[in-house]
This record gives C-alpha cells, structure tokens and sequence, in this order.
C-alpha cells in the first residue's frame, strides 16, 4: 500500500498543497495583492480628492478601482476551490462511495467526468460529480469501484473522492 493509498485517520489531518501549487499560489496571491493595493490605494486617494479632479482623472480614478475589483474577483474565484480542496482533506469526513458512471471526454469537452454515490454519516445518500482534470482515466475509476468520498459534515454536498483530489496531498508522519 502505498503512501497516498493509506487510510485517513479522524479530523484534523495533515495536509498541504502539492509543492508546484503552493509555489504557484504564492506568486500568484502576491501579483494580485499588489495590484489590489495599488490600484485601489491610487483610486481611494483620488476619491478623497473627488470634486478637484478634472473629467479625465475622474474616468481614470474609476478604472483603477474597476482594475482592483476584477483582480479581486478574479483572486476570489481561483482562491476559493483550492482552499475547498484543502478544507475538505484537513476537516472531511471520509465515507466510501460508488462510482456510478464515467461519462468519456467528447470533441471539445476534454473533461472526464465522475459520477459517485456515497452514504453520509447521518444515513443520508448524496450523488455527486466530480470533473477529472487530467486526460487519462486512472485505472482504478470504473464503474461500479468503490472509492473513499471526502465531505463536509455541515454541508455533505460539498464533497470530492479521494482519488480526484487535484491540488493537495496527504502528509504522514
């Protein structure tokens, strides 16, 4: 049995993004605050000077902090799975699941998707899809194989096997 096969203990559990993520994340995050900082420190200052400015530093002022509000939502929308992810294998709950179905990628849809039914600690049975990232199935994921279904116990839709999880790893001491 290898490392990333060995069973998970209860919550909390060690874990962390995978090196090249975190490499990533970092540079990324730190590009994005800057241009937050700047861009919405140069429009904040413009607006306490709002009625002195001319029609083009008013029309500038404006797209900076335009500027700063999309990289908001842009660090927003790429922050937000990724620390679902990593939530999800420090505090989830592990159950065992059923992979339904495995729809193949078509011509422009280049994903996989997985379809997988599990049974929540509280009795109730969620059906969930999950997009696989990369081209090849894994030989393991057919239907019918019972895979290990990480969820949040607050919100059991919020869920993702074990095996799919893309960006963060299992750390074993």
């Amino acid at each position: 049995m290898a490392s990333s096969d060995a069973p998970l203990g209860p919550p909390p559990r060690k874990a962390s993004f995978r090196r090249p993520v975190r490499q990533m994340r970092r540079a990324y995050r730190f590009l994005f605050a800057l241009i937050i900082l700047i861009l919405g420190g140069w429009a904040l200052l413009d607006a306490y000077r709002w009625p002195e400015l001319s029609t083009d530093q008013r029309a500038l002022t404006v797209g900076f902090a335009v500027c700063s509000l999309v990289a908001f939502l842009i660090l927003k929308l790429v922050e937000d799975p990724l620390a679902r992810e990593l939530r999800l294998a420090r505090f989830g709950y592990v159950a065992q699941g059923q992979i339904l179905a495995i729809e193949p990628a078509r011509r422009r849809r280049r994903r996989v998707i997985v379809s997988y039914t599990f049974r929540t600690v509280a009795g109730a049975t969620i059906e969930g899809r999950c997009i696989l990232a990369k081209r090849a199935v894994p030989p393991t994921l057919q239907p019918g194989a019972t895979v290990e279904v990480l969820y949040d116990p607050a919100r059991p839709r919020v869920n993702k096997p074990r095996v799919l999880l893309d960006y963060v790893e299992f750390l074993h001491i």
